[in-house]
């Protein structure tokens, strides 16, 4: 801090160059605040300790940032920066008057005395409307001696113009005896902000590691949305702090569902799911008791919202459940279960895990891998025509095949159960509709459909492994 005025540099070499100065007059009375306040630090205690320049910039800012630095001009040439009060008496042929907004001009404060403002009123005290006669008078004053006035406001849903400048409009209308709207000019400014885009080239350790990382669907999908992301969480390590007093999120909800229909089920794991009163008698209990135990604790007086939601969505479940042709059960095969494999692509054996809501073989012999969605559930692949014949991308890729969720647990299925009949589904728990993988429009064979996506993942997977390809931060979901 002892040397404080050095480290300024090249900023105060700008301020108080001369040709500037005479340019910009404030900054004469910027330069010499700043040369103060360096003058300051050098009294100061700690004035001798070690400080790194970002440490004492940081120091310095939150200092100046509460100065306030008075405009001192010539008053007989130049541009004259004025409050409406240090008007008074004086005439300007040209005069601009900023932020002519009702609240700004007039500026009133309401002041609270210990008599009551009806009784200061009946006494003929009205401090407000007083005030509001001064600015007024002030302000047609200096108006009315100038050539040439420009008032300037903002109009918004939260800002509107002054009643001083909707007195004049109505003034001009009664002498043209017209109520047609005065013309005003409208000023805009485009601004156009190019975003930092972040990015991260791969090191041969990047490499290295990303060729022995176990991937998952949501990993895939989330290098698809977003290539800096998945560095951040997967490459790094790091993910976003909860804060345990927050609002809960869907995601949370959703966990909550998940868990409560795993913990229903299970009885009924390797056997037909009995749906019945005693099964719904269950499912309420259980949610009853688990709601009091987190959301009704966390939430506290606007819990009983969410929990007649999920009340609501659980009744409709046990009932589609129960009469929907579609769910006509033979067997739970697995619940909430982990799985592993390795895939073989072109460009390489790839790991995967798949944590799996529920297996089911209908008694039409089918194997179904459900998985419960209690949001969103629009992530099926479009039609897999267009993906066999799409030129890939990222882009694309996030367009036509949306997340690789499914197809990747259908890959799963088509290996294990190569004598039965497959699909996937996504179990709506809003609609209680099951989005199939496949369904009657389906051309393809299995080993065809699962032959399409090894290929879109592969492209995914070389991205990822090119050393040459940096992780990129994609902003098009925040700049449009």
């Amino acid at each position: 801090f002892s040397d404080f005025a050095s480290i300024l540099g090249e900023f105060m070499d700008v301020l108080t160059d001369k040709s500037f100065l005479s340019q910009y007059p404030l900054n004469c009375n910027i330069a010499a605040k700043i040369y103060d306040l360096a003058d300051e630090f050098k009294q100061v205690a700690f004035a001798n300790e070690a400080f790194g320049k970002d440490e004492v910039f940081k120091v310095f800012e939150e200092r100046i940032g509460h100065e306030l630095i008075k405009f001192s001009g010539s008053p007989l040439k130049g541009l004259q920066i004025l409050g409406l009060q240090e008007t008074r008496s004086l005439n300007f042929d040209h005069v601009i008057i900023l932020d002519v907004n009702e609240g700004t001009l007039p500026s009133l404060r309401l002041h609270e005395p210990l008599i009551p403002r009806e009784v200061m009123i009946s006494l003929g005290l009205n401090r407000l409307e007083l005030e509001e006669e001064i600015q007024r008078y002030q302000f047609m004053r200096l108006i009315s001696s100038a050539k040439h006035v420009h008032l300037i406001y903002q109009r918004s849903k939260d800002k509107e113009r002054s009643r001083f400048i909707e007195e004049l409009i109505w003034e001009e209308q009664k002498k043209r005896k017209t109520i047609d709207e005065i013309p005003v000019l409208k000023l805009g400014f485009q601004v156009s902000i190019d975003p930092l885009i972040k990015q991260v080239k791969k090191t041969p350790a990047m490499i290295e590691f990303l060729k022995q990382h176990t991937y998952s669907a949501s990993s895939i999908n989330m290098y698809m949305n977003n290539p800096m992301e998945f560095y951040t969480n997967y490459v790094l390590g790091l993910r976003e702090q909860e804060d345990l007093l927050d609002e809960p999120e869907a995601r949370h909800v959703g966990v909550f569902i998940h868990r409560l229909l795993e913990d229903a089920f299970k009885p009924y794991l390797g056997k037909a799911p009995k749906i019945d009163s005693f099964f719904a008698n269950q499912l309420r209990a259980l949610c009853d008791e688990r709601f009091a135990s987190t959301f009704a604790k966390q939430m506290k007086s606007d819990s009983f919202l969410l929990k007649a939601v999920i009340d609501e969505r659980l009744e409709q479940f046990i009932e589609h459940e129960r009469t929907s042709p579609e769910r006509k059960v033979e067997k739970i095969l697995y619940l909430e279960h982990r799985f592993t494999n390795t895939i073989a692509l072109p460009v390489g054996d790839i790991k995967f895990l798949y944590v799996i809501d529920r297996i089911d073989q209908m008694k039409t012999g089918e194997i179904m891998i459900i998985d419960y969605k209690t949001g969103k559930a629009d992530l099926i692949p479009r039609k897999l025509s267009e993906i066999a014949a799409m030129a890939p991308s990222r882009e694309t890729l996030l367009e036509l095949v949306k997340s690789f969720q499914i197809p990747l647990y259908f890959h799963y299925l088509h290996e294990q159960y190569p004598d039965h009949e497959i699909n996937a589904a996504l179990y709506s728990l809003k609609t209680m509709k099951l989005h199939k993988f496949i369904d009657e429009k389906t051309v393809f064979d299995r080993a065809k459909i699962d032959a399409i996506f090894l290929n879109t993942l592969n492209f995914i997977m070389e991205e990822i492994l090119d050393p040459d390809v940096a992780f990129v931060e994609d902003l098009s979901d925040t700049y449009h």
